[in-house]
C-alpha cells in the first residue's frame, strides 16, 4: 500500500504529470468501456464465430450451425439457445467421398430449445474447467444417415482419447445433470428416404456427470455419469428385405436399478401367409412373434459400453409364437449346418453372458400346408414356460461351463402335460445336444387334426397313455429312444378326393394297415416296447426337423412300421 501511494504521488506531483496521468486513465477507461460495450452488443456473434471455427476444425467443414436466439448471462452462468439447426453439407460430404475420407455416419439435428444453468464462468476461464448445474436439450429431432463407407472405430477408441475428444483443451467438465427430453430419432441410408429405425419420445437423464482423465476409467460411472435413466415410447424398424417389422413399446432403462424393461415386443410379418410364401418362392418359416413384457435384471451398464451384454437374468412375459410353412414350394437348397440354437448363440456379433432366462405362459403354434393332402395341419403348445441356464458366447465362460440347460413345460394340444429338457453343448464343434421329453395321456382321435393333413391318416380309435422320448444328436444325425404306451389303436389311411379336394378313407388299405400295426403297447406279454430311431440329417432342414424325424422313426418302429431313416431314402 505504501509503495502504491508513492507511485500515485510521483505521478501527480506536478501539474504536467497530473494531466498526463489523467489522460492515460481516461483513455484506459474509454477503451475498457468501449470493449465492454462492444462485447455486450456483439457477444452473440463473437461466440458464434468461435463455435463455428471449432465446428469447422473438428468436422473438416462438414457441418453448419444456425440458431434463432442466443442469450448468455455471464453473471448467472446461464445460456438459452432456441431453434438450433446442425446440418451436414452434402457438397463437403461429396468431396470427402471422392477422397475416401467420409465418416460412416452423418446426421442432421434440430433442437427447439437448449438451456444451460449455473455455469461457474470464472472457474472455466481461469482453471480450464467447466462446472455447473444443468444442461437440458428439449424435443430434438435427430436424423442419422449411414453413408455405407468409412470405419466405425468406436470400440477400439481408448478411454483417454475419448475424453480428450470431448474436452478439447479443457481439463474437466462437471454438471449436476445433463438431459435430452422427448427426442425423436430417425435412421436411414444415404440416398434412400426410407426409414430404417425410428425412436419416438426418447428421454435420457444423466446425473452427476464428470468428464476428466479419472472418470474415463471409473467403474462406477456409465457414459461419465453416476446415474443414468432413459425411457422411450417406441422403437420400430424393418428387416432389410422388408419381410418383418419389429416394434418395442414403453422402454425404460435405469443404471441405479440395473434393469432394462420393454413392455411389449413384436416381430410381425408384413405380408399375409399366402402372400409371404408367394414372395419367398421357396420353403421357409414365416414367423409371427409377440411378448407383453421383457426384462433384463441386474444389467451391467458399464459393460454395455464395451459391447458386452451381462445380466443376471432375462424374464419374458406372456406371449405367442406362430410359425407357418408351405411344403408345396421348392426347397431353398441352403446348407443349415451350424444353425442349431446353441450354435447361433455363438455367432451373436457381440459378447453375451446371461445367467438365467425365463419365458412364461406362451402359446407356440406350428402350421404346415402339405401338398399331398392340400390341407393345413396345426400343432399347438399352450401355457408354455421355458427356463434357460447359461446363455453365453464368451469362450472363457464356455470353457468353464459348456452346457446350456433348457427346461420347458407345456400343454400339448391344450389337452395333456408335456415336459422337455434340452442340454445344448455350447463348446462342441459338432453341435452336440440331447433332449428328453415326457407327454401325458390323450385320446388317439385328438391327434387326427395333426395326422390327417400331415400324414394322410386318421386316428379312429384308441388311447395314448404316455410317451417318453430321449434323443442324442449332432450336426448330421440323431438317435432317439421312444417308449410310447397305448392301447386299442385303430387307424384309417386317407386319400385326397380329386373332385372336391376332401380326404376320403381308403378302406382296403386301412384294413391292411391295422393288421400290420401293433395296436397295443405293452403287448400281450406285458412288456413295454422301447423303440430306437436313427435319422441321418437332411442338412437343408432345421434343428427341430431333426428332432421330429428321429422321433418319428422310433414311433413308427413301435407301431411296427418301417420308416425312412434318411433324406436320401
Amino acid at each position: 500500500m505504501k509503495k502504491l501511494k508513492q507511485i500515485v504521488h510521483k505521478a501527480t506531483e506536478t501539474p504536467r504529470k497530473r494531466n498526463i496521468t489523467l489522460t492515460i486513465l481516461a483513455i484506459l477507461f474509454l477503451l475498457g468501456g468501449a470493449g465492454f460495450y462492444y462485447w455486450s452488443i456483439h457477444k452473440k456473434s463473437l461466440i458464434k464465430s468461435e463455435i463455428d471455427k471449432t465446428l469447422v476444425k473438428k468436422t473438416n467443414g462438414l457441418y453448419t450451425l444456425t440458431y434463432d436466439l442466443f442469450e448468455l448471462d455471464e453473471v448467472a452462468g446461464s445460456l438459452l439457445i432456441t431453434e438450433c439447426f446442425l446440418q451436414y453439407d452434402s457438397s463437403i460430404l461429396s468431396s470427402q467421398q471422392d477422397n475416401s475420407q467420409e465418416p460412416s455416419t452423418v446426421f442432421n439435428l434440430y433442437i427447439p430449445k437448449i438451456t444451460v444453468s449455473g455455469v461457474q464462468t470464472p472457474r472455466a476461464l481461469l482453471e480450464k474447467e467447466i462446472a455447473g448445474n444443468n444442461i437440458d436439450i428439449y424435443q430434438p429431432t435427430i436424423e442419422l444417415i449411414y453413408t455405407g463407407k468409412g470405419k466405425d472405430s468406436s470400440r477400439t477408441v481408448p478411454r483417454e482419447e475419448l475424453y480428450r475428444q470431448l474436452l478439447g483443451k479443457m481439463q474437466s467438465l462437471q454438471m449436476n445433470q445433463v438431459s435430452i427430453r422427448d427426442a425423436h430419432v430417425f435412421v436411414r441410408r444415404l440416398g434412400n428416404p426410407d426409414t430404417l429405425l425410428t425412436i419416438e419420445h426418447f428421454t435420457i437423464v444423466l446425473n452427476k456427470v464428470l468428464v476428466d482423465s479419472a472418470s474415463s476409467t471409473d467403474s462406477t460411472r456409465f457414459l461419465f455419469a453416476k446415474e443414468l435413466a432413459g425411457t422411450a415410447a417406441s422403437v420400430q424398424w424393418k428387416t432389410r428385405n422388408g419381410d418383418y417389422a419389429f416394434q418395442l413399446d414403453t422402454i425404460s432403462l435405469s443404471s441405479s436399478q440395473k434393469n432394462l424393461t420393454v413392455m411389449e415386443f413384436q416381430m410381425k410379418p408384413i405380408l399375409s401367409e399366402e402372400a409371404f410364401m408367394k414372395k419367398k418362392g421357396v420353403q421357409t418359416d414365416r414367423l409371427d412373434l409377440r411378448f407383453k413384457e421383457l426384462r433384463l435384471v441386474n444389467l451391467n451398464m458399464k459393460n454395455l459400453f464395451n459391447q458386452l451384454l451381462v445380466s443376471d437374468s432375462i424374464i419374458v412375459g406372456e406371449g405367442n409364437l406362430k410359425v407357418y410353412k408351405d411344403m408345396g414350394l421348392p426347397r431353398d437348397g441352403k446348407n443349415r449346418v451350424g444353425t442349431f440354437p446353441h450354435q447361433l448363440i455363438r455367432k451373436i456379433p457381440f459378447d453375451i453372458d446371461i445367467r438365467k432366462g425365463l419365458i412364461r405362459n406362451t402359446y407356440i403354434e406350428y402350421k404346415q400346408l402339405t401338398p399331398k393332402t392340400g390341407a393345413i395341419g396345426k400343432i399347438g403348445f399352450y401355457q408354455t414356460t421355458i427356463a434357460i441356464d447359461n446363455i453365453t458366447n464368451v469362450p472363457a465362460l464356455i470353457a468353464r461351463n459348456p452346457i446350456s440347460r433348457l427346461d420347458a413345460t407345456s400343454r400339448f394340444l391344450n389337452q395333456t402335460p408335456l415336459s422337455a429338457q434340452f442340454r445344448l453343448n455350447l463348446g462342441a464343434k459338432n453341435g452336440a445336444f440331447s433332449v428328453s421329453a415326457r407327454i401325458g395321456g390323450l385320446s388317439a382321435n385328438s391327434l387326427t387334426s395333426i395326422a390327417e393333413p400331415l400324414a394322410s391318416a386318421r386316428m379312429e380309435k384308441g388311447k395314448i397313455d404316455g410317451v417318453e422320448i430321449n434323443i442324442r444328436g449332432s450336426d448330421y444325425s440323431a438317435n432317439a429312444i421312444v417308449k410310447m404306451r397305448y392301447h386299442d389303436l385303430k387307424i384309417a389311411v386317407m386319400e385326397k378326393n380329386k373332385d372336391d379336394g376332401s380326404l376320403d378313407k381308403k378302406g382296403f388299405i386301412s384294413a391292411a394297415a391295422n393288421i400290420l400295426v401293433k395296436n397295443n403297447n405293452p403287448g400281450k406279454d406285458g412288456k413295454i416296447r422301447a423303440s430306437k430311431g436313427f435319422f441321418e440329417r437332411d442338412t437343408n432342414r432345421s434343428f427341430f426337423n431333426l428332432i421330429w424325424k428321429s422321433t418319428f422313426v422310433a414311433v413308427a418302429e413301435t407301431l411296427g412300421v418301417n420308416a425312412k431313416t434318411s433324406a436320401e431314402k
